[in-house]
């Protein structure tokens, strides 16, 4: 288990264990005493989704755990340990003041538990959105690494790069189908707040860009791939669809479109030659042959 899917799973099973205390009037030890096959459906909307989100972080590392919630060892869950867990979470968000039986805790301090839900999920999270950018803006690694909130213009939905190759502000349209997870993800940023962080709260350089393409293609079983290859493989494929030389130019931000006919001459070259094959028709048919 990696360090940073260990902070989601502890997150969101320590606030499933204090939403079902909540719910169903349990002591501690009967919440972490809860099996895995036992239905649990919450009254709300909102703890219903989280339980799910708790429920597939934890079928993906402890499948064949007959507890719901376990420890990261798959052992079980111990009452004081849990409620340090759960003092811990209390100071993050402020509240000094803890409740004697968590059965009786404020909807303001659950609130205020939710509100670390994207903190504790952010780092989870980043590797694929910058894949995503990678893959639908076809932007160099550099350009994902210096993202910030204020780049992203969600009322026009465009994105400005402002540390890019030729040291000039550039802007380009945000592709459709990343629209909704970016807009989603900067709601929970600050004016000014880099896009993406490390654990120390750092920016990411284009090294960590590197190494979240990485993780993906190691996720997904896929070897090679790093995001100068994933710009280059979105340029091909979009000669290859048709689109003209001068806007897959303009997508990769090139000052003269010689610098893109020289990168895919080949790929053009070899389309021009597939279509014109497929105009050509001799004069006579080809005989047929026969066995």
């Amino acid at each position: 288990m990696n360090f940073q899917k260990l902070i989601e799973f502890r997150y969101l099973r320590d606030v499933a264990i204090i939403l079902a205390i909540k719910e169903f009037g349990y002591s501690i030890p009967q919440a972490l005493g809860i099996k895995a096959n036992q239905n649990i459906v919450y009254t709300s909307e909102r703890s219903n989704r989280l339980f799910a989100e708790y429920a597939n972080c934890r079928n993906a590392i402890f499948r064949d755990s007959d507890l719901m919630f376990p420890t990261e060892d798959g052992t079980q869950y111990l009452p004081n340990k849990f409620w340090q867990n759960i003092i811990k979470l209390l100071q993050q968000v402020g509240i000094k003041k803890y409740p004697n039986n968590l059965a009786q805790i404020h909807a303001e301090q659950i609130d205020a538990i939710f509100s670390l839900k994207f903190e504790k999920q952010r780092h989870v999270f980043q590797p694929s959105l910058a894949s995503g950018i990678l893959g639908f803006m076809a932007l160099r690694p550099g350009e994902v690494a210096n993202l910030c909130k204020d780049d992203i213009d969600a009322d026009n939905m465009y994105m400005h790069l402002r540390e890019t190759k030729s040291q000039e502000v550039q802007q380009l349209p945000i592709h459709p189908d990343l629209q909704s997870s970016l807009i989603n993800y900067i709601k929970h940023l600050k004016p000014g707040e880099p896009l993406f962080i490390r654990m120390s709260k750092k920016q990411w350089n284009r090294k960590d860009v590197y190494r979240a393409v990485e993780k993906m293609s190691n996720y997904l079983g896929v070897d090679g791939i790093h995001p100068r290859r994933i710009r280059s493989t979105v340029a091909s494929q979009m000669l290859r669809s048709g689109i003209p030389l001068k806007d897959v130019s303009a997508l990769l931000r090139h000052k003269d479109i010689a610098t893109t006919l020289r990168h895919y001459s080949g790929i053009i070259e070899m389309e021009n030659i597939s279509n014109a094959m497929n105009l050509y028709r001799p004069t006579k048919p080809m005989p047929k042959f026969t066995h």
